[in-house]
């Protein structure tokens, strides 16, 4: 944009790709470096759906809940920012490739062809059951209902100040237990993190020790992903909620 005489200042250059975006002509494309690609639509997806209005909304509907159920309609529609009324014209028309299960009197929904793995208890096959997630991670921003993962006293560490930004999580059975940060350079990855639970007894510091290490773990891989070493560093208690 700079090249063609375009300014970017004023965050002019967030609101035209932001626009670009909404539009149809840029997405998202492969990292480059250390930095998100940003590619020409047509030239990224050659052979596009074309889809009418009413199956559009059924596939959106239909993917939203492949990739977060179980979720409810209320979940859905808060998320995608569209009207309750479209939500339920996408319920209907994706309906034959969803499961409903029924919680506490709630209908939450499933891809029918995920439902069996996710509906019976077993453990996921992953390293450690702790998971190093990003800032504004699908796994806390994808539900309008977020009681499932963190309580509403430990919202606020997550998103300190409430002002919209949202720390990396740390993730332990399923529930966020502390945020983190990293740093990365050509030298490696270094981290720190800092869990909600204040270890003051021997069962806390138990807990504490699990988290740690497996975070160590999760950290690891990430640092194997990007093809840098990983550099522990040691880490400070986590900031009393407000």
């Amino acid at each position: 944009m700079r090249a063609a005489g375009l300014s970017t200042e004023g965050q002019r250059g967030y609101h035209t790709i932001a626009h670009l975006a909404l539009t149809g002509t840029l997405c998202w494309g492969r990292q480059v470096g250390t930095q998100q690609g940003l590619v020409l639509v047509d030239k990224w997806v050659l052979n596009p759906r074309r889809l009418e209005r009413d199956d559009a909304l059924g596939e959106f509907v239909y993917r939203y809940f492949r990739g977060h159920g179980p979720a409810t309609l209320v979940d859905f529609a808060w998320w995608s920012q569209l009207t309750v009324a479209d939500a339920k014209i996408g319920l209907a028309v994706a309906r034959s490739r969803l499961t409903e299960v029924r919680v506490d009197c709630a209908a939450y929904f499933l891809a029918a062809e995920t439902a069996d793995a996710a509906l019976v208890p077993t453990r996921p096959r992953q390293r450690t059951p702790v998971l190093a997630l990003p800032g504004f991670d699908e796994y806390l921003l994808g539900y309008r209902d977020r009681s499932f993962v963190i309580s509403g006293v430990d919202i606020v560490r997550v998103a300190p100040g409430l002002n919209g930004i949202f720390l990396p999580l740390v993730v332990t059975n399923g529930r966020i237990v502390g945020t983190w940060r990293k740093k990365t350079t050509a030298s490696g990855v270094t981290d720190e993190a800092a869990l909600f639970e204040d270890p003051t007894t021997a069962a806390a510091r138990t807990r504490a020790g699990k988290a740690r290490r497996g975070f160590d773990r999760a950290v690891q891989d990430y640092a194997r992903f990007v093809g840098v070493p990983y550099r522990q560093t040691e880490k400070p208690a986590a900031p009393a909620s407000v």
